[in-house]
């Protein structure tokens, strides 16, 4: 078995598995991975693994393949619970399918060293119609009326903690205690409690004691977040409950309507890194979905600023970024598809050159800079990384450094390094010369990388 997955205790604001320290980058198709059944898994995770990718979401979704993303043919939903009548079902008897399912998930997953970010509860699961044939519906199951249970939605299936609904709740828990006996086997998994959630203190303090709980009654360490609609909020709660939230989940950072786009995406991040540093020490700031899709999504963004945002997560030093899920025709992410390939191959092979769990946003170092245009970030002693959205220069002032400088460019598009001009020597004024800023100058308008090193003249 390999090392557990655990906060990293060098750099704790990045994870450390199997005794590495990695930077965790993703895309998929889905959000409920677990549910593809037959090759489309395996098929997924290896071009996910094969492009260098080492991060998926899995929520414990029963959605249809439609609201889901992906392929019906790859991706049928079961439900949890036995089906003892036609659309009838025992809550107090699992359905073997759907947790063999959840099986197969953690054992491809493991085998590929990709870590997991399971996400315990989903509202949109029962939102609408979906209500109506969903086994926790008192009409769609033997085991509690209307009546007994008080559920008319999924409003009042959320309430349950906070309205001490305890019948409701004996079937709730045995549910989350299901899928943890079965997560906690595997090492490389982490936990989410609710994804968009609204439901409150209650009904997250309370799964995330629940998950705490069952993982040391199996002898090991279980990491939680919580993700609610407004990231600031997700932060707060954070600051709030420390002991109970690990690691900080601001996905909803990353879309147009809930979050932010182009240079405030940037700030806010580095506000909030500062704020939980100052308040309850450094920890991963993870992002399992990245939305912008093909078309520009009116709340979601476009795929061009998915990438961009991709970039300002890796440079302000955030652990994880996860391309949202592809559905249809009305797309909130880029999956895994072509472009996403691509701008994970362009992280990877900055990584062969950098380290980059070793960034440090230095946007000070850039003059003459509009906002949105360039982000910069050092990974070491003279070497830093500066992503331009769509070409053109940056001006870098080093006033204390001398040496001489060479760029490498990587093209965004392809993954792919390309020619770009070296500069001359420079001075600095520490040394009684001339301070002369590097200029930069892209050698393609498009989304492009340049890793910049300083040599010592000495």
């Amino acid at each position: 078995m390999k090392d557990p997955i655990t906060i990293d205790t060098e750099n704790p604001w990045y994870w450390n598995y199997d005794g590495e320290r990695r930077l965790l980058i993703g895309g998929t198709d889905t959000d409920s991975l677990f549910q593809w059944a037959g090759s489309g898994l395996v098929e997924h995770l290896d071009r996910l693994v094969d492009v260098g990718g080492n991060y998926v979401r899995n929520t414990m979704s029963d959605r249809s393949s439609d609201d889901q993303g992906g392929d019906r043919k790859k991706k049928a939903s079961v439900y949890a619970f036995a089906e003892v009548e036609s659309e009838t079902y025992d809550l107090s008897t699992w359905n073997e399918e759907y947790w063999n399912r959840l099986d197969n998930f953690l054992e491809a997953t493991y085998e590929r060293d990709v870590i997991v970010e399971l996400t315990l509860w989903d509202q949109h699961d029962f939102g609408g119609d979906r209500w109506d044939d969903h086994p926790w519906n008192p009409e769609r199951n033997v085991n509690y009326s209307l009546k007994d249970s008080h559920l008319k939605g999924r409003d009042d299936f959320f309430s349950t903690i906070r309205e001490d609904n305890e019948l409701v709740k004996s079937f709730q828990v045995p549910f989350v205690d299901n899928v943890l006996s079965h997560a906690l086997e595997y090492p490389h998994v982490i936990y989410n409690i609710s994804n968009e959630g609204w439901c409150g203190d209650a009904w997250e303090n309370f799964w995330a004691d629940r998950v705490h709980t069952k993982a040391a009654e199996q002898g090991v360490n279980a990491y939680v977040a919580n993700m609610t609609m407004s990231p600031r909020n997700t932060v707060d709660k954070v600051l709030r409950n420390p002991n109970q939230f690990d690691y900080v989940e601001i996905s909803q950072h990353n879309q147009d309507t809930r979050g932010k786009k182009g240079q405030e995406h940037w700030d806010d991040i580095l506000h909030w890194k500062h704020a939980v540093s100052e308040a309850v020490g450094p920890r991963p700031f993870n992002n399992v979905k990245v939305y912008g899709a093909e078309g520009g999504h009116q709340h979601a963004g476009t795929a061009t600023e998915a990438v961009d945002r991709l970039f300002r997560l890796v440079l302000t030093g955030c652990a994880t970024a996860r391309f949202h899920r592809l559905v249809g025709d009305n797309n909130w992410g880029i999956g895994l598809n072509e472009r996403a390939e691509a701008a994970i191959s362009t992280i990877r092979s900055l990584e062969t050159q950098v380290d980059l769990t070793k960034t440090q946003p230095r946007n000070d170092l850039l003059i003459e800079r509009e906002p949105n245009e360039s982000y910069c970030a050092t990974v070491s002693d003279n070497t830093y990384v500066i992503y331009f959205p769509a070409g053109g220069r940056a001006i870098l002032d080093l006033y204390e450094i001398e040496g001489s400088w060479e760029t490498s460019w990587l093209d965004v598009s392809t993954g792919e390094w390309i020619e770009g001009d070296d500069g001359e020597e420079i001075s600095n004024y520490r040394t009684g010369g001339t301070a002369t800023p590097i200029r930069v100058d892209t050698p393609t308008s498009g989304q492009c990388v340049v890793l910049l090193r300083i040599a010592d003249s000495a």
